[in-house]
C-alpha cells in the first residue's frame, strides 16, 4: 500500500493526486493531466491513471511552466537572501495548500497572478 503524503489517497487505486495546481515562484499554474494514447493506463512511477494528475514527486510529471521534467527543470528552485537554493513549490487543491506540510490547510487567493492575496 502506497499512500500519497499530499492527497492522502492510495496511489495504486486512486485516479491521481487531487492537487490541481502548482505555485512556482508566486505564480499559479494548472497541472497537466496524465495522458496515454495507446500506452499503459497507469503511470509507471506514481500509478496515476490516464486523465488524473501525477502524484507530487513523480518522475514523469511535466512542469506547467517550462514543460520539462518537473523534478529536474529548476523552476521549483530559487535563491534565498543568503544565496542558498530553496524549494518554492506549493501544491494546492482549489484554494487550499496541500504541500509543503508546513503550509497544509492554508487558504489562498484563487487569482493566478496573486495566489497569496
Amino acid at each position: 500500500m502506497a499512500i500519497c503524503e499530499d492527497c492522502q489517497q492510495e496511489m495504486n487505486t486512486a485516479e491521481g493526486c487531487s492537487a490541481d495546481a502548482l505555485i512556482l515562484n508566486d505564480q499559479r499554474y494548472a497541472r497537466f493531466r496524465m495522458r496515454t494514447d495507446d500506452g499503459p493506463r497507469r503511470c509507471g512511477d506514481c500509478r496515476a491513471s490516464s486523465g488524473g494528475y501525477h502524484h507530487l514527486g513523480c518522475d514523469m510529471e511535466r512542469c506547467p511552466r517550462c514543460r520539462r521534467q518537473l523534478i529536474s527543470c529548476g523552476c521549483v528552485q530559487a535563491e534565498d537572501e543568503d544565496g542558498e537554493d530553496t524549494e518554492t513549490l506549493v501544491a494546492v487543491v482549489g484554494d487550499t495548500v496541500v504541500y509543503p506540510a508546513a503550509l497544509r490547510g492554508l487558504r489562498i487567493s484563487s487569482d493566478p497572478t496573486k495566489p497569496w492575496g
